[in-house]
C-alpha cells in the first residue's frame, strides 16, 4: 500500500531524528577526540537543522514518487544514495560558502554526517513510512 503524505512525513521525521542523534554523536567525537575544528557560528544547531530539514523534504519527494511512479521506493532509494555521494563534494573545498577558510579536519567532520543523512533518507524513510 502506498503511504499517505502523513505517513511519509512521519517516516521522514523518524529518519531525521535518527540522523540528528547519530550526527551529533559523531560531531562530539570528531571535535573532542579527532582534532576536527567546527566552523564559526552555532555549529551544533546547524548540524541539527541540516540533519532534519532535508529529510523532511525527502519525505515529500518519497510520497510523490510513490504516488506517481510504479517503482517509487527503488527510485527514491537510488536517488538518495546518489545525492548523498554528490553532497560531499563541497566538503573538500578550501573555502566555505561564506568565504572563510575551511577549518582543519572539516571533511573528517562533515562527510560522515552527509552519508548518515543520505542513508537515513534512503533506507529509513521507506521503512518508517508504513
Amino acid at each position: 500500500m502506498k503511504p499517505t503524505i502523513t505517513q511519509a512525513l512521519k517516516g521522514a521525521l523518524i529518519s531525521g531524528v535518527i540522523a540528528l542523534v547519530t550526527n551529533q554523536i559523531w560531531n562530539f567525537i570528531a571535535l573532542h577526540f579527532l582534532g576536527a575544528v567546527a566552523p564559526a557560528g552555532s555549529w551544533t544547531i546547524m548540524v541539527g537543522v541540516s540533519s532534519v530539514v532535508p529529510l523532511l523534504l525527502a519525505g515529500v519527494v518519497y510520497f510523490l514518487l510513490e504516488k506517481y511512479t510504479r517503482n517509487g521506493t527503488k527510485i527514491f532509494t537510488a536517488l538518495s544514495r546518489v545525492l548523498a555521494v554528490l553532497s560531499v563534494y563541497g566538503n573538500f573545498q578550501p573555502v566555505l560558502p561564506d568565504g572563510t577558510a575551511t577549518p582543519q579536519g572539516f571533511s573528517l567532520l562533515t562527510v560522515p554526517m552527509h552519508f548518515t543523512a543520505g542513508l537515513a533518507a534512503a533506507f529509513g524513510i521507506p521503512r518508517f513510512s508504513k
